[in-house]
C-alpha cells in the first residue's frame, strides 16, 4: 500500500508525460503551425489563423519549427510546444507575454543570445484573465466552443480551516476543472532545454572593505562581461537587511563606480593572518524570465514557476528568473491532506495544532491553497524520465525573490555552477528530497526577507514546534531565509558563499513519518570516486548517506554558519565519515556550527568566527546536542568570549549516551580571556582534547565482538550477519557504529539482512571466492571505517562471513569481488596537470581502461591487456573533477591548471 501511496503522490506537485495535450487540448487552439518559419510569418500557421496574439492558444506539433521572433505585448493565452520553438542570437529585443507554456516530452526548447551582438529576450509569465474572456469581455483570437468549456476560472477554494478563499481574480486557484494541479502561469517542459545568454563573472570577492558613504566597489576580479547599466548586489556584513543593490555607472580595471553612495559599512574579518571580504553579485542577464505580478501577498497566486522535469537533457546558463514562485514557505502545505489544523491560544499568541500523521492523500483540488512544487527555477525528477544520466545543469543564471525556495533540485542528476541567488523566503538553493547527485559550485546566495508573516494566521508567524511537525509529517521544510538547503547528502558543495542569511548551510534528517522522500542511489559513490559504505544496498534512506564533497565553502553575516540536524531515524550503523573541509564562517551571530541527533562528522581546517564583541547566552561557537563520533581537527574558533562550546542537553549532559564521544584535536580558541574553557559539563569524559599529528597512512582496526553475528546458514534460512565490534583508530578506541539516539535502533550492530536465499546468493556469494580456517568456510567482504580526525579515504576492513548450506564449486573460479582491491589501486599525482599514472598491483593488467567528466561523457577508452601500470596524457582537459574506471575499480581525480 505505501508503494502506491508513493507511485500516486509523485503525481501531485506535476504533470505526467502526456498530461499537457489534456491541459491544453488541440481541439482548443486557436493557432496550429503547419511549416516550420517563423512566428510572425502568417503562412506558419496555415490559412486563415494570422499571426498569434492576444488571447492565442497556441500548438506547434512534433516535428515542426518555430522561430519567435517578435517583440510584442500581446497576451499570448497558452503554448502547447511538441515540436521546436527557438529564438537564435536576435539583433533586436524579443519579447514574449504568455500565461502558460508547456512543453511535451518530444520538444524542443531553443533560448540562444550569447553573441556580443545578442539583444535582449524576455518572456513575462501574466496569468490571462479567462472569465473575462469566456464573456467576450477581452477580443483577440477566437476561442471555439471547445476552448470556452475547456478553460474556467473562478472555482471556489477553501483555506487549511475549510473557510472560503476570497476569489484570486486570472490567478491560478478557481482553474481546478482543468489545472487540478495549478501547474499553470508557468514555463514548464519534459523536453530539451537549451537557454544560453551572454557570459559574464557572475560574482566576486572584494579586494578591501567597503566603506560607508563610497559610491566604487573594487573587486578581486576583473569583472569581464559586466556594462554600464547593469544592476549589481553589494552584500552586508552585519545585519542580514543591509544588502545594498546599485546600477553601474562605470567601470576601470576591477573597479566599479556605481550610481549611489553606500549606506552601510561592508567590513571584512582578518582570520590568521588572511582577510576576508564582502562579495558583489552581478544580477543582469539578457534573457529574462518573469512574473508580471510580483507582491507576494496581494498577487501570490498569480506569480509565475518554472519547471524542468523528466529529461536530464537541459542546460540553462545565463538567465534571470525574477519574481517567481508561488509555494509559499511562511504558509503551510496543504497538497497533501493533514486532516483539518485547529487554531489555539499559546502565551497570549496564536499556534495551530497539527493531526499527528498524514491520514490519507489529498484528491479534491479545490482544497488546496498551497501547492508545493511551484518555485523560482526548478529541475524535477530528472532521474527518472529520458536522459536520466546526463548532468542537468544550470550555470551563471539569477534567481531573484520568491516566497518558497529559488533553485530546487528535487530527485534530479543536476549541476549548479556559478548561479546568484537573492531575495527568496525560504530556501535559497534547496536539494529537496534527498536522492539528489551532482554537484552545487561557486554558487553566490545572499538575502532573504526577515520577519515572514502567515496571511492565514492573521500575521502570526509559524511556531518553532508547528514548523517541525510540518516537517516531520509532509516535508514542509527550510521555511527561513536560508542559504544551501540539503535533504540529499550526496551533492558535491564546492567553493560556494552564503551571505546575509539565517542558516549558511543546513542539512535535516526530520521526516521519519514522509512518505515523500526518495531514495539515494548508491552506485553515486563508486560514479564518484568514493567508497560506497552500502555494499549490498541499490538504495538508501536519505539520512544514511555520508558527503560525497564539502569543501571550501564560506559563510558570513549569519545567524548561523552549518546546520546538520536529526539524522539517525533509521539507524546510525557504518562509520564513513562525512567531512567538513575548510569550511569558513565568520560574522555569526548566533551558532557557528550546530550539529544535533547525528554521527559521524569530521570539521577539517575550518574557521568559525563570532561578530560579538560580549556575552551572550544565546550565542554559541559550536552545539552539541545527543551526537556520536564527532571530530574538529585543526579548526579555529575566534571571538566567542564566554560562549564557546555548548554541548549539554537540558539536564546538563552532554549527551544522551555515557560512551559518545567528541574529540577535539588541534582545536584553537582565538580572542577569548585565558581563563576561557571552551567545555560545559563532562562527568564522563565524552569530550577527547588531543594534539595529534595526523598520519595520512593510518590504518583503522577493527576486533569483532564475541557476540558478532558472522554465520549464515542457507539451510536453516538463516540470511543475515552482522557486524559488530572495537575500532581503534588515531584519536582512539571506540565501539563500531554510533551511540547517537536512536529510536529504540540498534546503532552499535550493523545488520545485513537479505530477502532470500536467491537473494543473498545474487548478492553475497556468486562471485566471491571461498576461503577456509578452522571454523569452516568462509567469504569475506569490506567495511569501511574512517579514522576520525583525518579525511583521507576510510579503511578498508575485511570482514569474514562463515557459510553454511552452499556449494561454491561452480563459483569458485569466478573472481574476486572488487572492494578488496580497491583500496590498493593507486591513481597518481592527483590532482595533476599533465599525466596520471594508474597502478593495480594486485593484477596483472589493467584490462580496459575508460576516462569519463562528471557528466558522464567518455574521453578516454583503451584496453591494457599486459600491463598493469599506465601513464596516461591528461593534459588536454579542462580544469574539472574526471573518473577513471577500469574492470575491478573507479576513482576520480582533479585537473588544476
Amino acid at each position: 500500500m505505501k508503494n502506491f501511496f508513493l507511485s500516486l503522490l509523485c503525481s501531485l506537485p506535476m504533470l505526467g508525460f502526456a498530461q499537457f495535450e489534456k491541459l491544453i487540448p488541440s481541439n482548443t487552439a486557436t493557432h496550429t503551425a503547419v511549416k516550420s518559419g517563423n512566428w510572425s510569418d502568417s503562412s506558419t500557421w496555415g490559412v486563415g489563423q494570422g499571426v498569434p496574439g492576444l488571447a492565442s492558444i497556441v500548438i506547434i506539433p512534433q516535428g515542426i519549427t518555430v522561430n519567435y521572433d517578435v517583440n510584442s505585448n500581446a497576451h499570448v493565452f497558452a503554448i502547447r510546444l511538441d515540436g521546436k520553438f527557438e529564438i537564435d542570437n536576435p539583433n533586436s529585443p524579443m519579447k514574449l507575454v504568455v500565461d502558460s507554456f508547456m512543453g511535451g516530452a518530444n520538444s524542443i526548447l531553443k533560448i540562444i543570445a550569447n553573441s556580443p551582438s545578442s539583444s535582449t529576450v524576455e518572456i513575462i509569465l501574466k496569468p490571462f484573465n479567462i472569465n473575462r474572456k469566456n464573456r467576450g469581455l477581452i477580443g483577440g483570437a477566437n476561442w471555439n466552443n471547445n476552448a470556452k468549456n475547456h478553460y474556467k476560472d473562478g472555482g471556489v477554494v477553501k483555506d487549511h480551516f475549510g473557510a472560503n478563499l476570497p476569489s484570486d481574480g486570472p490567478g491560478v486557484l478557481g482553474r481546478y476543472s482543468w489545472d487540478p494541479k495549478q501547474a499553470t502561469i508557468a514555463l514548464m517542459t519534459h523536453g530539451k532545454v537549451r537557454i544560453k545568454g551572454q557570459d559574464k563573472v557572475d560574482f566576486s570577492e572584494c579586494s578591501k572593505n567597503i566603506g560607508k558613504d563610497v559610491n566604487k566597489i573594487d573587486l578581486k576580479e576583473r569583472p569581464i562581461g559586466w556594462k554600464v547599466g547593469d544592476q549589481v548586489l553589494l552584500a552586508g556584513t552585519k545585519n542580514k537587511s543591509q544588502n545594498e543593490i546599485f546600477t553601474i555607472r562605470s567601470i576601470s580595471g576591477n573597479s566599479v563606480t556605481v550610481d549611489r553612495r553606500t549606506v552601510y559599512n561592508h567590513q571584512g574579518v582578518s582570520l590568521s593572518g588572511k582577510n576576508y571580504y564582502t562579495y558583489t553579485g552581478n544580477l543582469t542577464r539578457n534573457i529574462v524570465i518573469r512574473s508580471e505580478h510580483t507582491d507576494t501577498q496581494v498577487n501570490l497566486t498569480r506569480r509565475g514557476h518554472v519547471m524542468f522535469m523528466f529529461n536530464g537533457d537541459v542546460r540553462v546558463r545565463n538567465a534571470q528568473f525574477k519574481d517567481l514562485g508561488r509555494t509559499d514557505k511562511s504558509n503551510m502545505l496543504d497538497d497533501l491532506k493533514i486532516g483539518v489544523p485547529k487554531i489555539i491560544n499559546v502565551n497570549g499568541g496564536k499556534d495551530v495544532i497539527l493531526p499527528n500523521l498524514v491520514n490519507e492523500l489529498e484528491t479534491n483540488p479545490s482544497l488546496i491553497e498551497n501547492q508545493r512544487g511551484r518555485y523560482a527555477l526548478h529541475f524535477h525528477k530528472t532521474l527518472r524520465g529520458r536522459n536520466s544520466d546526463q548532468l542537468a545543469s544550470a550555470t551563471g543564471n539569477v534567481i531573484w525573490g520568491s516566497p518558497g525556495w529559488g533553485m530546487v533540485h528535487h530527485d534530479s542528476h543536476a549541476e549548479f555552477a556559478d548561479n546568484v541567488v537573492l531575495e527568496i523566503e525560504g530556501g535559497a538553493m534547496v536539494a529537496e528530497s534527498g536522492s539528489e547527485t551532482g554537484i552545487w559550485k561557486h554558487n553566490f546566495v545572499t538575502g532573504g526577507k526577515n520577519d515572514v508573516t502567515v496571511p492565514f494566521l492573521n500575521n502570526e508567524r509559524l511556531s518553532a514546534p508547528m514548523k517541525r511537525k510540518l516537517r516531520n509529517i509532509i516535508d514542509d521544510d527550510f521555511k527561513l531565509p536560508l542559504g544551501f538547503c540539503l535533504q540529499g547528502r550526496a551533492i558535491e558543495m564546492v567553493d560556494n558563499v552564503a551571505a546575509s542569511l539565517q542558516i549558511g548551510y543546513t542539512y535535516q534528517g526530520n521526516g521519519d513519518q514522509v512518505i515523500v522522500a526518495d531514495k539515494l542511489d548508491t552506485k553515486i559513490y563508486e560514479a564518484s570516486g568514493k567508497v560506497n559504505p552500502f555494499p549490498f544496498d541499490k538504495t538508501i534512506n536519505r539520512t544514511l548517506a555520508p558527503f560525497i564533497r564539502f569543501d571550501n565553502n564560506i559563510t558570513f553575516n549569519a545567524a548561523q554558519g552549518f546546520k546538520s540536524q536529526t539524522r539517525n531515524h533509521f539507524g546510525a550503523y557504518h562509520r564513513v565519515n562525512s567531512v567538513i573541509n575548510n569550511l569558513v564562517s565568520w560574522n555569526i551571530s548566533t551558532f557557528g556550527i550546530y550539529i544535533s541527533s547525528n554521527f559521524g562528522y569530521l570539521v577539517n581546517d575550518s574557521k568559525f568566527h563570532s561578530i560579538n564583541t560580549s556575552d551572550s547566552n544565546n550565542t554559541a561557537a559550536l552545539i552539541h546536542i545527543g551526537n556520536d563520533n564527532l571530530s574538529f581537527n585543526n579548526t579555529k574558533f575566534y571571538n566567542w568570549k564566554n560562549t564557546g562550546a555548548q554541548v549539554t542537553l537540558k539536564d546538563g549532559r552532554i549527551t544522551s549516551n555515557p560512551k559518545a564521544q567528541f574529540i577535539f584535536n588541534k582545536v584553537q580558541w582565538i580572542g577569548s580571556p585565558s581563563s576561557f574553557n571552551p567545555y560545559r559539563i563532562d562527568p564522563n569524559n565524552n569530550i577527547k582534547r588531543t594534539n595529534i599529528n595526523v598520519n595520512p597512512n593510518y590504518k583503522v582496526r577493527f576486533t569483532k565482538a564475541n557476540n558478532m553475528d558472522d554465520v549464515i546458514n542457507l539451510n536453516r534460512g538463516d540470511f543475515s550477519f552482522n557486524v559488530r565490534g572495537k575500532v581503534v583508530d588515531q584519536a582512539g578506541n571506540s565501539d563500531f557504529g554510533n551511540y547517537s539516539p536512536n529510536k529504540g535502533i540498534s546503532n552499535l550492530t550493523r545488520v545485513y539482512n537479505f530477502k532470500n536465499r536467491e537473494d543473498i546468493i545474487n548478492k553475497l556469494l556468486k562471485g566471491r571466492p571461498s576461503l577456509s580456517d578452522a571454523r569452516g568456510q568462509y567469504i569475506e567482504f569490506v567495511e569501511y571505517i574512517s579514522n576520525r580526525i583525518s579525511d583521507v579515504p576510510p579503511t578498508p576492513v575485511k570482514i569474514k562471513i562463515y557459510v553454511k548450506g552452499y556449494n561454491f564449486s561452480k563459483t569458485q573460479n569466478q573472481g574476486l569481488n572488487n572492494d578488496n582491491f580497491v583500496e590498493s589501486v593507486k591513481v597518481y599525482p592527483n590532482p595533476t596537470n599533465m599525466f596520471i599514472t594508474i597502478f593495480n598491483p594486485n593484477e596483472t593488467f589493467l584490462g580496459r581502461v575508460r576516462i569519463f567528466d562528471i557528466s558522464g561523457k567518455k574521453l578516454f577508452d583503451n584496453i591494457y591487456t599486459k600491463m598493469n601500470k599506465v601513464i596516461i596524457d591528461v593534459s588536454n582537459l579542462e580544469v574539472g573533477t574526471y573518473f577513471v574506471k577500469t574492470n575491478s575499480f573507479s576513482k576520480s581525480f582533479l585537473i588544476k591548471k
